[in-house]
């Protein structure tokens, strides 16, 4: 038998376990239960705890079983302040929980159900909840940081347009910190200035991408990708995009558009992907990679595109049906990969630095 601590039947209980929480209990290792679905009719709701980078976090640390039950018509209106999401932070399991209809705005780093996450979000879906994000750095249709978590068997179906800001995914902005987001999926269109991907915005410091994909349309002035923006000590395993990626950015001596089927901006290693949408920018575009530019290994293997790969006006050289260009001084390996030139009669790898 479950001892359930708090249990959720309606937007009063909602709100009173909001004010628990908010109050420093963080619930670590008990159960929270949602045994209904609530309807908030856009009632302006605070967040459930907060996350300030000091010793005053408010953060659940308890299991939050949603019980596959719906929160609906949310409204969280908090444009001047940072970290926001249905929680601020999790440290705990949030799982079987769906969010459908209303708006959360936010500052910086707004997520669909949590803000900072270094706990486990597991079978959760926002299925219309507007993301807004007033600053330069946006977020996610589930989290909009996932530092050293897990976030698995989740999905968006929200457009997600976060004018001026970097780092925004359909699932989450950034990962860092061995964080891991497997078996997720994204449907709605994501637009953002940079770091724009279909599962995650940007990944870092060894973290995982496993098992997901992406079908909705993904643009962004650089770093745009169906999986991931920009990836640097990232694995992207088994995932596939079929949404049209453009990189609408203008060439400069400092930067490319880095457009493409799984990632933008990269080094790591893409193992067993594939892309089958539609790829177009003006330097920097591939199937598979956009751009490596980094002094790593990379690695590229067992991966195909059969998406059409196109230049836009006035675009570069940098163009290929697997990678757009290898820059720096690094060992670049790219095998057992497979494209076809009947569909885009270009070579696999568009551009190779001198030392690459």
């Amino acid at each position: 038998k479950i001892d359930i601590a708090f249990k959720i039947r309606n937007k009063e209980e909602l709100k009173e376990f909001m004010n628990e929480v908010n109050s420093g209990n963080s619930y670590e290792n008990q159960y929270v239960y949602l045994l209904e679905d609530i309807d908030l009719n856009n009632e302006e709701l605070d967040v459930i705890g907060s996350y300030t980078d000091d010793s005053n976090n408010k953060e659940f640390a308890g299991i939050f079983e949603g019980n596959n039950k719906t929160i609906s018509n949310i409204n969280i209106n908090k444009s001047e302040e940072e970290n926001i999401g249905l929680f601020a932070y999790n440290t705990g399991i949030i799982r079987n929980l769906k969010m459908e209809g209303g708006s959360i705005t936010g500052s910086v780093r707004v997520g669909g159900i949590v803000s900072i996450n270094k706990g486990t979000i597991e079978n959760c879906h926002n299925n219309g909840v507007t993301i807004n994000s007033t600053s330069t750095t946006g977020g996610g249709g589930i989290a909009a940081s996932n530092r050293g978590g897990t976030i698995t068997y989740c999905s968006n179906s929200s457009n997600i347009v976060v004018n001026s800001a970097s780092f925004v995914g359909g699932i989450v902005g950034g990962i860092q910190n061995n964080a891991t987001v497997s078996y997720c999926y994204n449907t709605g269109n994501v637009e953002a200035d940079s770091e724009v991907g279909g599962i995650v915005g940007g990944s870092s410091e060894n973290s995982k991408i496993i098992n997901s994909y992406n079908v909705g349309n993904i643009k962004g002035i650089y770093n745009a990708g169906g999986i991931a923006g920009t990836s640097s000590n990232t694995e992207i395993r088994y995932s596939f995009n079929n949404g049209y990626i453009e990189g609408t950015g203008v060439i400069d001596e400092y930067f490319n558009t880095n457009s493409a089927g799984i990632v933008g901006s990269f080094n790591g290693k893409v193992i067993s992907c594939y892309n089958t949408g539609t790829v177009k920018g003006k330097s920097c575009v591939g199937g598979v990679v956009g751009q490596s530019m980094v002094n790593e290994e990379i690695q590229i293997v067992n991966c195909y595109n059969i998406g059409c790969i196109e230049k836009t006006e006035n675009a570069s050289i940098d163009i290929g049906n697997i990678i757009g260009g290898a820059y720096g001084n690094r060992r670049l390996i790219i095998k057992n990969n497979y494209f076809s030139r009947e569909i885009s009669n270009i070579d696999g790898v568009g551009a190779v630095g001198q030392n690459a």
